[in-house]
């Protein structure tokens, strides 16, 4: 059977629409859509410095020997002060055991001289507790010789004087009035505790009175003068005590003991490893049994809170640096590990390396989680200024043509629109915009697509829904 030519035609169109609709799935296929980011970018400063510590040190042995003990491995926290390793005291050099020796000898010189230097201290307070009292007892002496009261105290008492017999007559009074009372009657009671009470108030003021104006009998007299001599032979006796001491107690002896203590124990203590500061063991060389020479290293201390890193910054850039900028630290020696600091000094006082003028500035570092190596290369990026938040899409969002820089804006009913943007610096897998086209974050766009792609979806479709083809 014959195929008429309107079947071939309506064929071979089908044929070429299954063809264009397969190879447009296939360039959909790989079209996605991101949404608008931000990111926040400041400016930054690099520069590379080796990995240090402010408190990093190795502790070597003092004297030879052979090692008796280590109380720490790799790892180990330490304070200040605490005994690490020793050696064998069979296996010093007999110049150790002397020095121990010393150190007994010294330590009980030095705490005899001290207690003497109390006794000092003591007998020095004696001599102004003495004057003082001599001062109180020669103004007691000296008081007995002035009036006991002035005259206004003395006419003020006896006007007291003058009241107080009045309210005894008027409580007399009142008590003649019920003193024909039985005993037990609560009115005659009260009436004799009023004038009792009277009575003594006046029986007070005349003895005040009596006392202002009298003069101190020869018995006062004497017994002043004699305090007074008493304090001056106390005076006299502390200022001796104080001077004897003094003669057999000069301050240099004192300070001989206080240096002859100090070499017989750093002498003596060669024979141990001592923490200097207060951290952390990171290697350790000395084992029991192990015989050494004096240097030999016992082990590696750091105080991870000194972790630093120490930079050279040109004089070009140094201004856009201050105390507590953030900082991160990347290490060659340990690639991926990325560490975390802040500026925590700059030395304003430059130095002239290479003919260029550069800074030292301090990086404080965090410390880290897992080992570092110290003296590595660190290379560290400075984050300098306040930070900037832009807009950002994935790089492959970013489409070129003859007129720059677009993104298409994909929206909720799949409809794209092409937005003029301008790309800035890159930040992981997305660019910044510079110029935005008035995207918002959150704004979808393609991702994956291309300008030819744009093309083909922008071309007007023919009726029938074939594309170019009609039907």
């Amino acid at each position: 059977m014959r195929l008429q030519p309107k079947l071939i035609v309506s064929l071979l169109a089908f044929s070429l629409l299954l063809t264009a609709c397969a190879g447009q799935a296939s360039a959909q296929a790989s079209v996605t859509t991101q949404p608008v980011a931000t990111v926040t970018l400041g400016s930054t400063i690099e520069a590379s410095g080796t990995l240090s510590a402010g408190q990093l040190t190795t502790l070597a042995w003092g004297t030879s020997g052979v090692i008796e003990s280590v109380n720490v491995q790799a790892g180990s926290q330490v304070k200040k002060g605490d005994l690490l390793a020793s050696l064998r005291l069979d296996s010093v050099p007999a110049s150790i055991l002397q020095a121990r020796a010393n150190l007994a000898s010294a330590e009980e010189t030095l705490a005899n001289l001290k207690d003497n230097t109390l006794t000092l201290t003591q007998a020095e307070l004696d001599v102004v507790t003495a004057e003082q009292a001599l001062s109180e007892a020669e103004k007691t002496y000296a008081s007995l010789d002035y009036p006991r009261a002035s005259d206004a105290l003395i006419q003020n008492t006896e006007a007291q004087i003058r009241q107080a017999e009045q309210a005894v007559a008027r409580a007399a009074e009142r008590y003649r009035a019920v003193q024909s009372l039985p005993d037990g009657d609560s009115r005659k009671t009260e009436a004799a505790l009023a004038l009792t009470n009277a009575q003594l108030n006046l029986n007070s003021l005349k003895a005040k009175l009596n006392w202002y104006t009298g003069k101190p009998d020869p018995k006062e007299y004497e017994e002043a003068r004699l305090n007074v001599e008493k304090a001056r032979i106390e005076l006299e006796n502390a200022k001796r005590t104080l001077e004897r001491l003094k003669s057999g107690q000069p301050s240099a002896e004192l300070a001989q003991a206080e240096a002859n203590l100090a070499a017989a124990r750093e002498q003596a203590e060669t024979m141990y490893i001592l923490a200097p500061f207060d951290g952390e063991v990171i290697v350790l060389y000395a084992q029991p049994g192990q015989a050494v020479e004096k240097g030999a290293v016992a082990l590696g201390l750091v105080d991870y809170s000194t972790l630093k890193v120490e930079l050279a910054i040109d004089e070009s850039e140094i201004t856009q640096v201050k105390v507590g900028d953030p900082a991160e630290i990347s290490l060659d020696s340990l690639p991926g590990l990325t560490l975390k600091g802040q500026v925590s000094l700059i030395d304003p006082i430059g130095q002239t390396i290479s003919g260029l003028v550069k800074y030292t500035v301090i990086v404080s570092v965090e410390r880290p989680e897992s080992a570092i190596l110290f003296g590595a290369t660190a290379n560290v990026v400075i984050t300098t200024g306040e930070p900037t938040t832009l807009l950002a899409v994935p790089i492959g969002a970013v489409l070129t043509d003859s007129q720059g820089e677009y993104v298409l804006r994909v929206s909720a009913d799949g409809v794209t629109e092409r937005v003029d943007v301008q790309t800035g610096d890159l930040s992981g897998g997305l660019v910044t915009l510079v110029k935005t086209g008035g995207l918002k974050e959150g704004d979808l766009v393609q991702v994956g697509g291309s300008s030819d792609t744009q093309q083909q979806q922008d071309q007007p479709r023919a009726p029938g829904g074939f594309g170019p083809f009609g039907g």
